[in-house]
């Protein structure tokens, strides 16, 4: 057997649309909206698909960061929906057409003097203006919202011009070059906590496991950042500053809520078991009010 012929037995190549990297914010990012509209005719749930970091990886090649920013990316220009259901420890992913479809009709209006912004496209009437459409002579917006295409099964003849045919590897547009996101959380927890925890199976298996459940580092690094204000002067708390106990599935999403809470507040100073308000000195000593009121004593 050559080793070309293993390559057969990945699975289907992904099949991405490359005119949209440019606006959807690059490969990695086009590669998951691609895969989302996928399986957007296939919902159960009008909250959208559920997908594991896991799932998507092996649908896309996509690692966990890439994932991460892919998202943050696609967010931000509204064109995926995230639905995060903390008690179930599921995202459902939807994807916004109508949102799309307003951010290609800016790129159509900008384009100029008629000219397609996308290769091999002809010409459509789209509202006051003409813009292009796909080589069948038929618009591009999508019937009720399904999604009438496989981008999986697309053949190669036909990806030829409207797609790329990819792997992991080349999903490298944007190479991430920051270290392991459960090792990034490891040591900032013995950073800010003054410990020493060694990156073992049980400890990291608390991080990854939360990681898999598509929290961030930030969000884990944040719960360790409120765990320590509040507990890390506290001789009867301190010794629960733990992996097992903030990163454990049990505790991590209540103390993830309050977590967030803490910051949005200012990140205050905790003492003697009490938040103060920002910018409050804990050393400053009101003076005693010494004005006597007309008609009394001093």
């Amino acid at each position: 057997m050559n080793p070309s012929d293993i390559i057969r037995g990945f699975g289907r190549p992904v099949a991405y649309y490359p005119e949209l990297a440019k606006h959807l914010g690059g490969v990695s990012s086009t590669v998951l909206f691609c895969q989302m509209t996928y399986w957007m005719d296939k919902l159960t749930s009008d909250l959208g698909v559920h997908k594991t970091s896991d799932e998507i990886e092996g649908e896309t090649g996509l690692s966990y960061e890439e994932q991460r920013t892919a998202r943050r990316k696609l967010k931000k220009l509204g064109v995926l929906i995230e639905t995060e259901k903390r008690l179930e420890h599921r995202i459902y992913f939807k994807v916004d057409f109508h949102r799309l479809d307003e951010i290609l009709t800016q790129v159509f209006e900008k384009a100029p003097n008629g000219e397609s912004p996308f290769r091999e496209m002809g010409k459509v009437h789209f509202g006051k203006r003409e813009i292009p459409c796909s080589g069948t002579g038929e618009s591009p917006s999508r019937d009720e919202g399904k999604v009438h295409s496989d981008p999986t099964e697309i053949t190669t003849e036909i990806t030829t011009e409207i797609t790329t045919e990819i792997t992991k590897d080349s999903c490298q547009a944007e190479p991430d070059e920051s270290a392991d996101p459960a090792e990034v959380v490891l040591a900032h927890f013995n950073r800010v906590t003054r410990s020493s925890y060694r990156d073992g199976k049980t400890t990291m298996g608390y991080i990854r496991g939360r990681l898999t459940d598509m929290y961030s580092a930030d969000d884990l690094m944040l719960v360790a950042d409120y765990a320590t204000a509040k507990w890390l002067n506290d001789p009867k708390m301190c010794d629960f500053l733990r992996p097992k106990t903030l990163f454990g599935p049990e505790n991590f999403q209540e103390y993830y809520q309050k977590a967030m809470k803490w910051a949005e507040s200012g990140r205050p100073q905790c003492v003697n078991g009490r938040w103060l308000m920002p910018g409050r000195d804990i050393n400053h000593v009101s003076k005693p009010d010494n004005f006597v009121p007309a008609g009394f004593r001093g």
